[in-house]
């Protein structure tokens, strides 16, 4: 999948672009170690799995999520947002509403990269927040174009 790292000057504008695009989706956030798509250590990750011998599903799936833990799922975004810490550091700060309506926030603190990850057909998939020790990532289960959801999404 086509991945855009985002400049980190930009990272202000793109947080308010993004939330104003994804504001109301449902998302699953996950942190996970700094393995991340294309990287040396994720290919052979994927080489390791890949060359072992399954006996079953759930065995496959355990070895997969070895490197992920699931935060929240199924929460509606409300934003993601540049902040600073008293110490004058960056976090990156995503912000969701659960099912009972009770907000939650998680802080990226000291983060490194921001990458956007899309699907094959140009929708959004993951936004990827590194701080080189471990990953959070905002995924979307639905993913579509923006022009395909038009009057699904509330503005």
């Amino acid at each position: 999948m086509p991945v855009d790292e985002i400049d980190r000057q930009k990272w202000d504008g793109f947080c308010e672009a993004f939330s104003r695009q994804h504001h109301g989706w449902l998302v699953d956030v996950e942190a996970s170690d700094p393995v991340w798509p294309g990287s040396p250590h994720a290919q052979s990750l994927n080489a390791e799995i890949s060359e072992y011998d399954f006996q079953t599903l759930d065995e496959r799936i355990a070895v997969e999520t070895i490197h992920r833990k699931v935060l929240m799922q199924s929460v509606v975004l409300q934003s993601v947002s540049l902040a600073y810490c008293p110490s004058g550091e960056e976090q990156i700060v995503i912000t969701a509403e659960t099912r009972e309506r009770k907000s939650w926030t998680h802080a990226v603190q000291k983060p490194a990269r921001v990458r956007l990850e899309h699907t094959e057909n140009g929708a959004d998939e993951a936004l990827y927040v590194d701080t080189g020790r471990y990953t959070i990532v905002v995924r979307f289960p639905i993913t579509a174009p923006m022009e395909a959801l038009d009057g699904f999404v509330s503005e």
